[in-house]
């Protein structure tokens, strides 16, 4: 069970060295919309990221199910660290890498993409979102009944195809994902951020929202790992209760740093 972060864990991170930032976006840095397309960044997150990215060691990542053109294009600030896909693909500014397994199997994502969108015809309120290396199938729109009958029409169209063990599912918050069968999540993208940022000694700061986020809080146990809106049945250490509260924490962070420092 997560403890409630406090001003310990604050001044911890305050007084660190050097600190990396990794964030999810959607239900962390930015609240949940009924319809994935109608989400909106705030404009004071947006602000205090840019304030947070001038200051001397931090480097902030952020890492998230969306793909690696949208999470940037939403997010809209130049010069962070962008992971799309659960990490397999990641721009660092000076690379851009996707995972190589993950090209194999685009025309599998093509085809199921095409077997979906059949499908939703009989779903309206539900939409699908290509992520180029994966697709997700959002229904926070749909009533409960509505979903039931969509997830049971959702199993049995995608079943050969993880039975044949060319795509992997996960689930999260009102959104089903499909992914390529390569072996690569956040926690793979958290531990090959670090390995590839050579100051020392470093203080990796993860903060999500959704079971996705999961793989990451299990990767950093020496880190501070922080759960939005939860704080069972979660492997991360702290918890806040939501988007606000991180938002109230990032710029905390921001003042004290730029006043220890200035």
């Amino acid at each position: 069970m997560a403890r409630k972060l406090g001003a310990v864990q604050i001044a911890k991170i305050v007084r660190s060295p050097f600190v990396s930032l990794m964030l999810d976006c959607d239900g962390t840095l930015a609240p949940f919309a009924r319809h994935y397309l109608h989400a909106v960044f705030p404009k004071k997150t947006r602000k205090v990221l840019e304030g947070i990215k001038r200051l001397k060691n931090i480097k902030i990542a952020i890492i998230s199910g969306r793909s690696l053109s949208s999470v940037q294009r939403f997010v809209g600030v130049r010069g962070l660290i962008y992971a799309g896909n659960h990490g397999l693909e990641i721009s660092t500014g000076a690379e851009r890498r996707s995972h190589p397994k993950a090209e194999k199997y685009l025309k599998v994502i093509s085809e199921l993409k095409g077997i979906l969108k059949a499908l939703l015809e009989y779903f309206p309120d539900a939409c699908l979102e290509d992520k180029h290396f994966g697709l997700s199938l959002h229904y926070r729109m749909l009533a409960p009944a509505a979903e039931k009958k969509l997830f049971f029409a959702f199993k049995s169209a995608v079943r050969p195809f993880v039975k044949g063990r060319k795509i992997k599912l996960l689930r999260g918050s009102k959104v089903l994902e499909i992914r390529p069968f390569v072996h690569w999540n956040k926690g793979h993208a958290v531990r090959w951020l670090l390995r590839n940022d050579s100051r020392e000694p470093i203080l990796p700061v993860f903060i999500g929202d959704d079971i996705t986020d999961e793989d990451a809080f299990k990767a950093l146990r020496h880190g501070i790992t922080i759960c939005v809106g939860r704080s069972k049945n979660t492997h991360a250490r702290f918890y806040l209760k939501s988007h606000l509260e991180v938002y109230r924490l990032l710029e905390a962070f921001y003042r004290a740093r730029r006043q220890s420092i200035g």
